[in-house]
């Protein structure tokens, strides 16, 4: 019997993958960047969502510049999310974010569940408040969180919400939120005079957070922020994001209600989890703030790789908990960012 021969098909996308992997992290230097900014911003035009090809958004992302340095910047708070099961990450996670940002930090908060506050606290964390998500959250807003979600995703719901509240209570120009497991690999200027900032689109586009969007756009019955004018061809999930409180109370308000608060609350309650990942809190300000004020924006290359904890462990001989920023750095030469995930 003849061996089984592969499809040819199957023979050339191997390769022409590999080139354009090794292309991507260089055409950022055909200073294109301008280009990448016009396909950003524009709009799709009738009523269906129509994002870029996956291999189109990649391109968009890499084209962009690795990063934004010497501009007059503002100092900014950093605010990370977190469970039991990244807090082992903690350490490497802050010290990344202390030597990456060019930004003055003037405060650095983890934000976990009741269950975990101790024994994050007993990490003995320099200079870093811990705080309990159900002070930041608030009872009118755990009870949304709940009620809206299924049993398996009402940690998920909370942690959606915790962002974007604890950016309402920020004194700061600008909140860099950022996933307890997302490291930072590269310097960045986070937020910039007047009130411009950086942002970084993602590969991935799921429609129904895009959905979720303009539900909640629509719920508000502003003219100022219509819908029409709000879907766009690219996403923002990214893992961090620096959001400005100015900026996220105007999406999070309306006409009727000025109450940012009683508006983070319908934005909860307007999750519909017919699909398992209703909404992302990270697609909507980043939507929104190219949509209504692209004036504010300084696109950056998001550069992120998901790495699983096993390909740590595979590739380097010890537990995740134990990797360093210089190793990781070394590495992932490319990266912006890498995101060990729990779940890979």
């Amino acid at each position: 019997m003849l061996p089984r021969m592969k499809p040819a098909n199957s023979i050339i996308k191997k390769p022409i993958k590999a080139i354009w992997r090794t292309l991507l992290p260089h055409v950022r230097h055909l200073g294109l960047a301008m280009v990448a900014r016009r396909k950003i911003v524009k709009k799709v035009t009738g009523f269906n969502i129509n994002p870029y090809p996956f291999r189109i958004r990649e391109l968009l992302d890499s084209i962009l510049p690795s990063g934004i340095t010497g501009q007059e910047c503002s100092e900014i708070e950093v605010v990370i999310p977190s469970t039991a099961k990244d807090a082992p990450l903690l350490n490497l996670a802050i010290s990344a974010v202390r030597q990456n940002t060019l930004n003055p930090i003037g405060k650095i908060s983890i934000i976990c569940p009741a269950k975990d506050v101790a024994d994050i606290k007993a990490m003995n964390l320099h200079e870093v408040d811990v705080l309990n998500e159900e002070d930041v959250l608030g009872k009118q807003l755990i009870k949304a969180c709940d009620e809206v979600a299924p049993d398996n995703s009402k940690g998920w719901v909370r942690q959606q919400a915790i962002k974007y509240a604890s950016v309402l209570h920020s004194s700061y120009l600008g909140v860099l939120i950022l996933d307890s497991d997302t490291i930072l690999l590269k310097p960045q200027t986070w937020l910039f005079s007047r009130g411009r900032q950086s942002l970084a689109i993602s590969y991935e586009y799921h429609p129904p957070y895009q959905i979720h969007f303009e539900k909640f756009l629509d719920s508000k019955h502003s003219p100022l922020f219509p819908r029409s004018e709000a879907r766009l061809r690219v996403s923002f999930v990214t893992h961090h994001q620096l959001m400005q409180p100015s900026v996220l109370r105007k999406f999070l308000s309306d006409d009727v209600q000025s109450s940012p608060e009683v508006g983070l609350v319908n934005w909860v309650k307007q999750f519909d989890f017919v699909n398992s990942s209703p909404a992302c809190e990270y697609h909507c300000y980043g939507t929104f703030i190219t949509s209504f004020f692209p004036e504010r924006v300084e696109y950056i290359q998001w550069a992120n790789r998901a790495v699983s904890r096993k390909e740590i462990t595979s590739r380097f001989g010890i537990e995740t908990r134990q990797i360093s920023l210089r190793e990781l750095r070394s590495a992932y030469p490319y990266q912006n960012s890498v995101s060990l995930h729990a779940y890979l």
